[in-house]
C-alpha cells in the first residue's frame, strides 16, 4: 500500500504541469476511430494504443461534444464492444484478469484514482446495484454524455473480463490478434513473431532473417500502417504486462526479459503506455 500512496501523491503533482488524459477506447468511440477500415488498420490501431494508452482530456472532450448530438447508444456500445476485444494495452489486461466483481472494482476504482485523468470516475457497489460517482478535476468540465460513455465503457470491460478465462492472459496476445488480422501478404505476423522470440532484435536482423532488405521491411509494414519500431515497442510492453501480472520478479528483471536496456527505459515506456509506474501496476495485479 505505500507504493499506491507514494504513487499518489507523485500523480497529483504531476497533474499540475502535465496534461489531463482520457483512455484510448472513450477517444475511438466517439471519434470514429474504432471504425477501422479494414482488418489491417485495425491491427495497427491495437499496437499503437499499446504503446501510448491516452489521449489529452481536452481533445477527448471536443470529440465528444461533437459527437453527442448524433452518436446513437448503440454505435458506442459497439465500438466500445469491438475496441476492447482488440485491446492489448496492459491496462486492459489488469481489467480483464478481474472476473469477480469485487475484483473488477478495486482494479477500475484504483486506475482512476492513480491515472492523471480529466474526470475520476468511481464504481460503487450498493443494495441496489452498481453506480457511478463521477469527479471532474478542477481544471475540466464534466457532462452526462461523457458519464453515460463511460458507464457503457465499464460495461463492455466488466463483459471481457467475466467471458474470458484466466488461461487467456498470454504473454504473445498480439501475435494472435496480428496472425488474424494481418494481411496473408504482410510480415507483419512474421515479426510480431519474431520479436515474442527475442524481443531485443534490431531491424537490420529482423529483415536477414525475412529475406529482405531492411527499407522493404518497413515499406511493407508502413503500407498497413505500423513500423518495426511501432511493433517492437508493442511487443516489449506486453511481455512486461504479462510478467508484471503474473511473475514475482523485480523491474529490472522484467525490463530485461521485455528486451529493455534497464528498468528505467521500461519505466518511461511504460509510463507513455499507461500512465502509471510498474511497480504500482503489479501492485494493482496482485504481485507484490
Amino acid at each position: 500500500m505505500r507504493a499506491l500512496r507514494d504513487c499518489k501523491y507523485v500523480t497529483s503533482r504531476l497533474a499540475t504541469v502535465q496534461p489531463l488524459k482520457s483512455y484510448h477506447l472513450l477517444h475511438a468511440a466517439v471519434s470514429g476511430a474504432a471504425d477501422a477500415h479494414g482488418e489491417a488498420a485495425l491491427l495497427a490501431r491495437s499496437m499503437r494504443s499499446v504503446v501510448a494508452g491516452f489521449v489529452e482530456h481536452d481533445v477527448y472532450a471536443e470529440a465528444a461534444q461533437a459527437a453527442a448530438r448524433s452518436l446513437r447508444a448503440g454505435q458506442r456500445t459497439r465500438r466500445l464492444a469491438l475496441g476492447f476485444a482488440c485491446d492489448a494495452n496492459p491496462l486492459a489486461a489488469l481489467l480483464f484478469g478481474a472476473s469477480e466483481s469485487t475484483e473488477f472494482e478495486r482494479r477500475w476504482n484504483a486506475l482512476n484514482r492513480l491515472a492523471r485523468l480529466g474526470v475520476r470516475t468511481h464504481l460503487e457497489s450498493n443494495a441496489s446495484g452498481p453506480s457511478l460517482r463521477r469527479q471532474p478535476h478542477i481544471a475540466a468540465a464534466d457532462s452526462a454524455f461523457r458519464a453515460e460513455l463511460v458507464e457503457q465503457c465499464i460495461e463492455a470491460a466488466r463483459s471481457c473480463a467475466q467471458q474470458r478465462p484466466a488461461s487467456a492472459d498470454r504473454p504473445d496476445h498480439l501475435l494472435s490478434l496480428a496472425r488474424a488480422l494481418a494481411p496473408p501478404a504482410s510480415a507483419a505476423a512474421d515479426v510480431t513473431g519474431m520479436l515474442y522470440e527475442e524481443p531485443a532484435t534490431e531491424l537490420l536482423d529482423a529483415a536477414a532473417q525475412l529475406g529482405c532488405a531492411p527499407r522493404t521491411l518497413q515499406r511493407d509494414l508502413g503500407r498497413h500502417g505500423l513500423t518495426f519500431g511501432l511493433v517492437k515497442q508493442a511487443v516489449r510492453l506486453t511481455i512486461a504486462g504479462y510478467r508484471l501480472r503474473n511473475l514475482d520478479e523485480s523491474i529490472t528483471a522484467t525490463a530485461h526479459a521485455a528486451g529493455f536496456f534497464d528498468s528505467a527505459h521500461l519505466n518511461h515506456a511504460w509510463e507513455a503506455a499507461c500512465d502509471i509506474a510498474p511497480s504500482v501496476y503489479r501492485t494493482l495485479a496482485g504481485r507484490l
